[in-house]
C-alpha cells in the first residue's frame, strides 16, 4: 500500500420488506443510499439498522469495525463493543465516501 493511503470499508445493514422470492434490484439499493446520504425520508418498507466502517490497514484496536445504529447484528466482522456516536452523525461523516466509493452488494 502506498504511503499516505488509508483505505476505508463501509457496511450498511438495512431491513427491506418485499414480497417473498423477490430480489431487490441494485438500482433500488442505490436510490435508497442516495436518499440516506441526502437525509431525505426513506420508503416505509426500509429500516436502516446500522452502519459500520473500518480502516483495514490499521493495526490492533484501530482495525476493528466501528459502528453506529440501533441494531448491529447484521454487520460482519469483529467490531467495537459499543457504538461510535449516532447513526445520523456516522452517515453524515461517511457520506462523501459513500458517494464516491466502489459499492458491492451482499
Amino acid at each position: 500500500m502506498p504511503k499516505g493511503k488509508d483505505p476505508l470499508r463501509i457496511q450498511l445493514s438495512m431491513k427491506i420488506l418485499h414480497p417473498p422470492g423477490m430480489r431487490v434490484p441494485k438500482k433500488v439499493l442505490e436510490q435508497i443510499l442516495d436518499l440516506l446520504i441526502a437525509d431525505k425520508p426513506l420508503p416505509k418498507v426500509v429500516t436502516v439498522r446500522a452502519i459500520a466502517w473500518q480502516n483495514p490497514a490499521r493495526k490492533g484496536k484501530m482495525s476493528l469495525w466501528r459502528w453506529a445504529g440501533p441494531d448491529p447484528t447484521g454487520l460482519r466482522g469483529e467490531r467495537e463493543s459499543s457504538p461510535s456516536g449516532s447513526l445520523r452523525s456516522a452517515i453524515d461523516t461517511l457520506a462523501p465516501f459513500l458517494e464516491t466509493g466502489q459499492i458491492t452488494y451482499e
